[in-house]
């Protein structure tokens, strides 16, 4: 199977290019850092970080230090440059930069890492069962299908609820069953691979486990 990819506002990730960015000397993060908001993900905040915080403001929050610049790669090419709060640990936070005001209005951030903290008000974080978002959403989730760079892009909420609290809201599903071709046919397991919309209703998942392996938070422009 090949390495599944994130669809968000960039696909196909792979990190290079690390480099410390300049000292911020902004004081807006001072103002508007909320203790109580600690590895809180909602439409207004990841963490700390919040729609209106430039990369200067990331660093008066996280110290000099934690932040980094990586870039960004879509199909083995460099497409962006992303700032990374506690590169490659658990606490990573990616932060993507609009086009055209790179490093001073954000895009998204996202949470890649498997042992991430962070966690939705209605529970979702990385490593959440599929069917345990399904019942938090009252109904099936339609997401592309798994084994593709493209695969596991969620999702169609099927007016569900849990755009009404996060609109803002998308994740990337993976099967992390270690054996799923032991608990299924092989023609079952391939309905659920490729480019196709699967739900999350399908039986497959009632024996193969699939979870959440990313969340991604996107602020809306102003």
């Amino acid at each position: 199977m090949r390495r599944l990819l994130f669809v968000f506002s960039f696909l196909g990730l792979l990190s290079a290019c690390t480099q410390q960015p300049p000292s911020g000397s902004s004081t807006a993060a001072t103002s508007t850092q909320n203790p109580a908001a600690k590895n809180a993900i909602s439409c207004a905040n990841v963490d700390k970080i919040q729609a209106q915080h430039t990369e200067a403001d990331l660093i008066n929050l996280y110290g000099k230090e934690n932040v980094v610049r990586d870039s960004l790669y879509a199909e083995g090419m460099a497409i962006a440059v992303a700032t990374f709060i506690y590169k490659d640990k658990p606490e990573e936070l990616e932060v993507q930069w609009r086009e055209g005001a790179e490093f001073k209005q954000i895009a998204a951030v996202r949470i890649n890492q498997p042992n991430a903290p962070y966690t939705t008000e209605n529970g979702i974080r990385v490593g959440t069962p599929i069917k345990d978002v399904e019942k938090l959403n009252g109904a099936p989730l339609g997401f592309s299908g798994f084994g593709w760079d493209y695969g596991g892009g969620c999702c169609n909420y099927n007016s569900g609820k849990i755009p009404q609290s996060l609109p803002c809201f998308s994740m990337q599903l993976a099967i992390t069953d270690p054996e799923p071709e032991k608990k299924v046919s092989e023609e079952a397991l391939m309905s659920v691979m490729g480019d196709q919309e699967v739900k999350s209703d399908n039986p497959v998942f009632d024996k193969v486990q699939a979870s959440v392996v990313g969340l991604q938070i996107s602020f809306m422009g102003e």
